[in-house]
């Protein structure tokens, strides 16, 4: 009874009163994601959550509970360590430098930046560590040895800059902004954090021929070259350098990060032709590559 007569006396509408929360704008929908994936900001997901409940599908509200990236990156360190990482991870936070409206309104792109802790001063340690455990020495006590250190170079890391593109696109007519770079964003970050599966590249690669400069690319080339030489010797790839200048045309017309990406799934892809049994199927696969 109190908040009709509360309406009446304000003069406000009770349909107003009680009126859901209208959708976040393009803008205030990239905050609200950055805060939650990076601080898990309580404020920010409740507003999110609203915003995204305005949709007809308003189960897709249920992905602001999986968005935060860092809840378990302390996970397996002991103390300090643990604290050291809680502590730095409370720094990281992302920030739109542009962001561009489709003439629509239908669809939205923001240009980003994240900053975060530049943690490849952490390498040589985790090669070492890796090089013990070849070798067998690796003990429990040697993980932790490595653990410690990360968590050191990571407290007194320099920050570093993450940029991205997120495509936003809205759900229904005029209803909230949704983003599925943004739901990737997270793990994103956690292998900026934890590049431990790149740094393995990194080692793998250090023991062929280089050519591209990226790892990915040097082992995907390694492992083509090695297929040639044994399977197809007369291909005219193996004539000269082709292999190799096709690879670092792709490069460069690709850059650094979708290159990294293509030699990675192509090498993904063939692993199991070039280490294992071998077919003219598989020869005329390779080829196509």
């Amino acid at each position: 009874m109190l908040k009709p007569i509360l309406a009446l006396l304000l003069g406000t509408p009770l349909a107003a009163a009680t009126a859901a929360p209208a959708a976040l704008s393009l803008e205030d929908s990239f905050d609200a994601h950055a805060r939650v994936i990076t601080q898990n900001d309580e404020k920010a997901k409740a507003t999110l959550r609203n915003s995204l409940r305005t949709a007809d599908a308003s189960d897709i509200a249920d992905i602001v509970d999986e968005l935060y990236a860092f809840e378990n990156l302390a996970a397996g360190f002991e103390e300090p360590a643990a604290s050291i990482i809680s502590a730095r991870r409370k720094t990281i936070h992302c920030l739109a430098d542009r962001i561009e409206k489709s003439n629509s309104s239908e669809r939205g792109i923001v240009d980003y930046h994240c900053t975060l802790p530049d943690v490849s001063a952490a390498f040589g340690a985790y090669r070492d560590a890796k090089a013990r455990h070849r070798s067998g020495e690796q003990s429990l006590e040697g993980a932790k040895a490595f653990l410690q250190t990360y968590a050191a170079i990571l407290r007194d890391a320099p920050d570093t800059r993450y940029e991205a593109r997120a495509e936003f696109s809205r759900v229904g007519d005029n209803g909230p902004w949704a983003s599925i770079d943004m739901g990737l964003l997270g793990l994103k970050l956690l292998k900026q954090l934890m590049p431990f599966q790149a740094w393995d590249e990194r080692i793998e690669a250090e023991a062929v021929t280089a050519y591209s400069g990226i790892p990915a690319c040097d082992l995907m080339l390694d492992a083509q070259l090695k297929f040639a030489e044994r399977y197809d010797p007369d291909s005219p790839l193996q004539r000269g350098t082709t292999l190799q200048d096709i690879v670092a045309e792709k490069v460069r017309s690709l850059g650094p990060n979708l290159a990294e990406a293509y030699c990675r799934g192509t090498h993904d892809r063939n692993r199991a032709v070039w280490e294992g049994p071998i077919s003219q199927e598989d020869i005329d696969q390779v080829r196509a590559e």
